[in-house]
């Protein structure tokens, strides 16, 4: 495992067992304080606050059409295209996430400094809703737009803070990254900066199904829904990677860099891995390898 933390360039490792710390380890510039990008672990976040709103009653229903709350959208699939599409990577919308050219979407969505118009007029339709997974931050972006409009004065940081970093405890302060100064939106498809053992909290609250120090953070229907492969995915819920593990289910928060918290009901047990390489894939749709040699 030390050998994989060094040709990863790992900066930190934590393993918490029914609930405890079991190992915490830091390498390189890595501290239990270091604030770090975890990029689209981000994601996780951002679908469990659409999640949150539907509780509060901001959000009719997961199922609601996107242009309920962006009625300007321009997409050929606009009057079928759903929250759940958007949260379960079934959207149908053109993307190429692994693109590295200068002019790709994925680009633009990294320095563009209005998010909100991206969402609203960079996205296209190429497939019908719900009918093959297919990874994509701008639909996620998306979801970020939904929630700016459904919060009204507050900010995404704001609900963020208000329904899961106060309640679980989070150690430390963290960070979201915005857009620019003067539109301020946050990067809701992977802007948050964060702590290792803040990224294990919300791993933990899978593991709880939903409850925290005998509070329930998010409901059970809500729990039930993100262990639930919908449509004809494979590997991805909602907000949420999974994959099997000598035949027993786990589910993981991923970033682009290896960034990871693992949850693995079988064993009661949560793995938190940040750091700067990952193991490569052919296919973005796959399962991390990553993940399979940190169980």
């Amino acid at each position: 495992i030390m050998k994989y933390h060094r040709e990863k360039e790992s900066i930190a490792f934590l393993v918490i067992k029914d609930g405890k710390l079991l190992t915490e380890k830091y390498f390189n510039e890595g501290s239990q304080t270091h604030l770090s990008g975890v990029w689209s672990v981000t994601k996780t976040y951002t679908t469990f606050l659409i999640l949150k709103a539907v509780e509060d009653g901001l959000i009719a229903s997961i199922d609601d059409p996107v242009k309920k709350y962006i009625p300007e959208l321009n997409l050929a699939q606009k009057d079928t295209l759903t929250l759940r599409h958007l949260a379960s990577m079934s959207a149908g919308l053109y993307w190429e996430e692994w693109s590295h050219e200068p002019l790709a979407l994925i680009t633009k969505l990294n320095f563009y400094h209005d998010l909100e118009k991206f969402t609203i007029e960079d996205m296209c339709a190429i497939g019908e809703p719900g009918r093959v997974q297919h990874y994509n931050s701008g639909g996620t972006q998306m979801l970020g737009t939904v929630l700016k409009r459904v919060l009204g004065k507050k900010t995404i940081t704001d609900y963020l803070s208000e329904k899961f970093w106060q309640p679980l405890g989070y150690e430390h302060d963290g960070l979201f990254i915005v857009d620019s100064k003067e539109h301020g939106n946050e990067k809701a498809f992977g802007g948050i900066v964060s702590t290792a053992r803040n990224v294990s909290k919300l791993g933990q609250l899978i593991l709880n199904e939903g409850v925290w120090d005998g509070k329930r953070i998010l409901s059970d229907s809500a729990m039930q829904l993100i262990k639930t492969i919908p449509y004809n995915n494979t590997t991805y819920t909602y907000g949420l990677w999974t994959g099997l593990y000598e035949g027993s289910r786990f589910y993981y928060q991923s970033g682009v860099k290896g960034q990871l918290c693992i949850t693995f009901p079988k064993h009661n047990i949560v793995i938190t891995r940040l750091g700067h390489k990952t193991s490569p894939r052919q296919n973005i749709e796959d399962v991390k390898p990553d993940t399979y040699e940190l169980i």
